[in-house]
């Protein structure tokens, strides 16, 4: 008795100091691991398998929806270099066709570009000269400034107009400002241009080939009618085989031929 009576108070706290617990509960190797920052395994594999299925979720979900968007992409992008192929062998069509007449003139500057070298209005003028066979009034060969090239491509549309040429939906600020579609569409106006007097020409040339083809049938009809009356006149008979008036002769003496 007395040794469990001083057991016992050995036991006892101070004062002031916490309790001493005996019968500790079974430590939780989850709750204690995490308290000291620490996973267990099987949350370790938990978040693990979590992550994976998240990923492979959201992959799947990227590789949909970048199924879905290039869906329409193959046919945008084949439309769209099937558009700029055409353009290039456009501009290359009319960029040969406006060297051969530069070239044919004498011109020193030839194109290279049709956005870089048409907006200052100045190659575009020797053009239009080439084809109108007539000089284009107040065009500035050097100019300097923006306003000055769209006074030259306003003189050049001008001229063309003057001369009964269709140049409605051209705007001389947008053929300065290097728009390819303008410029062809100015570069196809010239072409039809150059052909209409082509063909007047080939006209006048076949009329002037007729009015010379009557003229030679004329001059020729003219010919022949002369000499066959110089022949008809060669046939008739002299004076002297003529009896004169009251011979008695009732019998004229044709010539034998």
């Amino acid at each position: 008795m007395p040794v469990v009576g001083v057991a016992s108070k050995l036991r006892q706290p101070a004062v002031g100091s916490r309790p001493i617990h005996t019968a500790l509960p079974i430590p939780n190797l989850g709750r204690s691991s995490m308290a000291h920052g620490l996973a267990p395994r099987s949350s370790e594999l938990r978040v693990t398998e979590s992550s994976m299925l998240s990923c492979q979720l959201s992959l799947k979900t990227e590789i949909h929806d970048r199924r879905s968007n290039l869906v329409p992409a193959p046919a945008a992008t084949l439309a769209r270099s099937s558009r700029e192929a055409e353009e290039s062998k456009i501009c290359k069509i009319y960029t040969d066709w406006a060297n051969h007449y530069l070239a044919k003139s004498g011109c020193p500057r030839l194109i290279k570009d049709l956005t870089q070298d048409i907006p200052d209005g100045v190659l575009l003028a020797e053009i239009i000269q080439i084809i109108a066979n007539e000089k284009i009034e107040d065009i500035n060969s050097c100019p300097k400034s923006h306003s000055q090239m769209i006074e030259n491509v306003e003189c050049c549309l001008s001229f063309l107009g003057a001369r009964g040429v269709s140049v409605q939906g051209l705007s001389a600020e947008e053929v300065c400002n290097g728009n390819l579609k303008s410029i062809l569409g100015l570069f196809f106006i010239l072409s039809r241009y150059k052909q209409q007097q082509q063909h007047q020409q080939q006209y006048l040339q076949s009329l002037v080939e007729l009015q010379q083809h009557v003229t030679h049938q004329t001059t020729g009809a003219a010919q022949l009618s002369q000499h066959k009356t110089q022949d008809m006149q060669s046939r008739l008979p002299g004076p002297s085989r003529v009896p004169a008036a009251g011979s008695g002769s009732n019998s004229i003496k044709v010539p034998q031929t």
